[in-house]
């Protein structure tokens, strides 16, 4: 899969059961998918010499207890995740323009051995992945993201100890914000829509 600068490699296991809700609408229900990924890399293309090639080291199980899928152009999908993740790097390269920025953000955002979960919707307005928390050691993650064509946007919090660290997802930049970062990010959270711009 190529994400602009980024490549991902994975190898992608997808189990998903349909019931049908309303054919007339073509509304589906897929309660019970599973998504299990494997050996996954972000790299770029760029990256032709393996010695610069990242590993394929990362691994995620991806679990939706409920969900709704419409066929329509562009699709319509409502769903409730719970995931295990080795970590949090290729979320941060999605949301990132550029590798240099994932790559700063993931020193900032180390959590590793994740377990979490996030209510997902994609549609005309892009893909909101709303209430998302990870855990994983000391550290614990919210998140709260609209990933547009071009234009991605949210806030994220991270809580490592008795640090915490808030930040704002501004297309290509980052803004940190270390002064009350939770209320900060609650009171973002509470103005934020993926239908418009940030606060």
């Amino acid at each position: 899969i190529d994400l602009k600068d980024r490549k991902v490699v994975a190898d992608v296991h997808l189990l998903f059961p349909i019931t049908i809700t309303d054919l007339d609408n073509r509304i589906f229900t897929v309660d019970g998918s599973t998504i299990n990924v494997a050996n996954a890399g972000v790299g770029t293309p760029e990256e032709k010499d393996p010695a610069d090639t990242p590993p394929r080291d990362w691994w995620c199980d991806i679990a939706v207890p409920e969900g709704t899928l419409r066929l329509a152009q562009p699709l319509d999908l409502d769903i409730d995740v719970t995931l295990k993740a080795f970590d949090v790097e290729p979320l941060l390269a999605l949301i990132s323009k550029t590798r240099k920025s994932a790559d700063r953000l993931d020193r900032i955002l180390a959590i590793h051995d994740l377990e979490g979960g996030a209510h997902l919707t994609v549609g005309n307005s892009g893909t909101h992945i709303s209430d998302l928390f990870a855990e994983g050691g000391r550290a614990e993650m919210l998140g709260n993201l609209c990933l547009r064509k071009g234009d991605n946007s949210g806030a994220i919090y991270i809580k490592y100890g008795i640090l915490s660290l808030g930040v704002e997802i501004l297309g290509e930049d980052e803004k940190k914000h270390i002064i009350t970062p939770r209320k900060w990010y609650d009171e973002y959270v509470g103005k934020f829509s993926c239908g418009r711009d940030g606060p």
